[in-house]
């Protein structure tokens, strides 16, 4: 009589199943946000690196237009001379109106050391025909160190370099900087200059 006797299971889950289906749950949702997380990271890092590309490439422009506006010729006025040395050079560039009245004007570029990083700065100083006030532009920040280099051509109009520049005469052909980052990252820039028109 009890033999024939079967218990009916009810339809549903048990505990146990429902723990186990919580359990796998949980575990493929913290691997989706630890993949989540990967991706993220992964995507501001890239973001980061990309502006950082860009400053670079904005500064690297902004430098070789710099040394492509340099007057590269004779220049009679001693104030005006191209002064350059391992760490500075100072030269006439052809500078647009933004920086006041234009045409060439004296620059420097140089490295500001901040609290926690060296600068490398473009500085034109204040112009006293026209009032408009010194200005001061960034073109690399966070660098480790910078190197001028200036070229001359020798007789054979082979290039020679030299990390001191204070001619009697006359502009280098060339200017090299070497720039290097924090990341030990090594950027050169050479740039060339315009002739001299008349005695300025």
């Amino acid at each position: 009589m009890y033999r024939n006797l079967r218990l009916k299971r009810s339809d549903g889950f048990t505990l146990l199943e429902v723990l186990v289906a919580l359990t796998l749950l949980s575990v493929v949702a913290t691997l989706m946000q630890v993949g989540l997380n990967s991706i993220s990271f992964r995507h501001d890092k890239l973001r980061a690196e990309l502006a950082r590309l860009e400053r670079l490439a904005r500064g690297e422009t902004a430098l070789r237009n710099i040394l492509e506006q340099s007057w590269s010729g004779p220049i009679k006025s001693d104030s005006q001379q191209f002064q350059g040395t391992r760490d500075s050079a100072t030269f006439l560039v052809e500078l647009p109106e933004q920086f006041g009245s234009g045409g060439p004007r004296p620059v420097t570029i140089t490295t500001e050391r901040r609290s926690d990083r060296n600068d490398l700065m473009l500085v034109v100083p204040a112009e006293r025909s026209t009032g408009a006030p010194a200005r001061r532009e960034t073109m690399f920040t966070g660098i480790t160190s910078v190197a001028f280099e200036y070229g001359r051509l020798d007789a054979n109009s082979h290039i020679l370099w030299s990390s001191d520049w204070r001619p009697i005469d006359e502009n280098p052909v060339l200017v090299k900087v070497t720039v290097i980052l924090s990341n030990s990252e090594v950027m050169t820039i050479i740039g060339g200059g315009r002739r001299s028109p008349s005695p300025l």
